[in-house]
């Protein structure tokens, strides 16, 4: 239990070392059959892991030893620990491995969680998780009512870090509805909490989503200041993080026509998100690479990134990569002068579009957007969902 204890002091400080510090834990605690202290330790190095934003393949081993505890230990000890591995397995898989097949049950067990708990920073910390993943699948309806959920039953918290992680999901599902003052007014608050507090944990990430948030929404210069603050808090060893700072650089310099530096900030960031075995990060990079690739005279290089977008989208279940892979593959299409295929396709994106609910993506570019609406207005497809999307957006042809 000291070895425990020693983790979890390390936690805050040196994700590293506290991982080993569990992990020695784990073994002894499995060598004296110790159910407490084998679950605990378990979930201690996933968070390690997860919180480190480096590595996530190392969860692959853990997601398999956690099955194999399940069938030596179908009673787990606790209800309290039953409800943190059920966190911790569903953010291992959801970072790592969110095709596999128990991922649904674990989702279940997570949200079920969420209505039965009362300490206000694990309720935060699973709202926060939660959001990240229903919005990158597509589920965009359970991450509002989360959202809202958590938000009510926080209003009043004391902990600074559970208000901050709330304001974090608020600018995030914001900007996933297209939402701009929403989204800045979260994020403003939620650095306005931290500099009182002195809790500055969540910084980088608010600074990144009011960098792409201002982006989507046409002001470089604010987006640019966002990001010079977010490049000022990185971590370059935390490469989860990098990969997330240099593709909002990479959609940056894309909307400034500076292809060649887009291309070198997207590979940078598609590099690092493979490095980290982030099965998301690698989708979304993907297609901001097809764009660029494109946009760069490279078409056949474009068609191979998009069509291993749509795979990885597909069977990570991730229906927004799927959605922004097709609207690319319309453009790209319908750039070249293929109207019958550009039809077609953008018949297969405005239906998932439209089923989801979609607005807003990364690689959100008003020209091709505005090009794609207009061939869907004359072609009559998804015709509201079309008109949702021109008028919450303020696009014009």
């Amino acid at each position: 239990w000291l070895l425990y204890w020693k983790g979890s002091c390390q936690m805050p400080f040196d994700q590293g070392v506290s991982m080993r510090f569990f992990e020695k834990a784990y073994r002894s605690f499995y060598a004296a059959k110790d159910g407490a202290g084998i679950f605990s330790s378990w979930c201690g190095v996933v968070e390690a892991v997860i919180h480190g934003f480096d590595g996530f393949k190392v969860l692959d081993c853990w997601i398999d030893q956690m099955e194999k505890l399940l069938a030596e230990y179908p009673a787990l000890p606790s209800k309290e620990i039953e409800g943190r591995v059920a966190l911790c397995m569903f953010m291992a898989l959801s970072f790592r491995a969110p095709q596999h097949p128990g991922m649904n049950a674990w989702v279940n067990k997570t949200c079920d969680l969420m209505k039965a708990v009362t300490d206000q920073d694990m309720l935060a910390a699973i709202n926060l998780y939660l959001v990240d993943y229903f919005l990158w699948i597509g589920d965009i309806e359970k991450a509002d009512l989360l959202v809202e959920t958590a938000s009510r039953k926080l209003r009043n918290c004391r902990s600074p870090m559970a208000l901050i992680a709330v304001k974090l999901t608020e600018a995030l599902n914001a900007w996933y509805h297209g939402r701009s003052g929403p989204c800045v007014a979260a994020v403003n608050e939620g650095l306005r909490i931290a500099e009182e507090k002195g809790v500055n944990v969540f910084n980088y990430f608010l600074f990144g989503h009011g960098a792409i948030n201002a982006l989507t929404s046409g002001d470089l210069n604010r987006s640019e200041e966002y990001l010079m603050k977010a490049r000022s808090v990185l971590d370059e060893k935390r490469r989860f993080c990098a990969s997330y700072y240099h593709h909002i650089a990479a959609c940056w310099k894309l909307l400034r026509k500076d292809f060649a530096g887009a291309f070198e900030s997207e590979k940078l960031s598609f590099d690092l998100a493979r490095e980290t075995g982030s099965p998301f990060a690698e989708g979304m990079t993907r297609t901001g690479m097809a764009l660029i690739h494109y946009k760069l005279g490279e078409p056949k290089k474009a068609a191979t990134e998009i069509s291993r977008a749509r795979e990885l989208a597909v069977r990570t279940k991730s229906a927004l990569i799927e959605f922004v892979a097709l609207v690319f593959d319309a453009y790209f299409a319908l750039d070249r002068g293929k109207k019958g295929a550009a039809t077609e396709k953008l018949r297969s994106a405005m239906a998932l579009g439209s089923k989801r609910g979609f607005v807003n993506f990364h690689m959100w570019h008003p020209d091709i957007m505005a090009r794609l609406c207009l061939v869907a207005l004359n072609e009559g497809i998804e015709a509201e969902y079309v008109k949702k999307i021109i008028l919450e957006r303020n696009v014009f042809p």
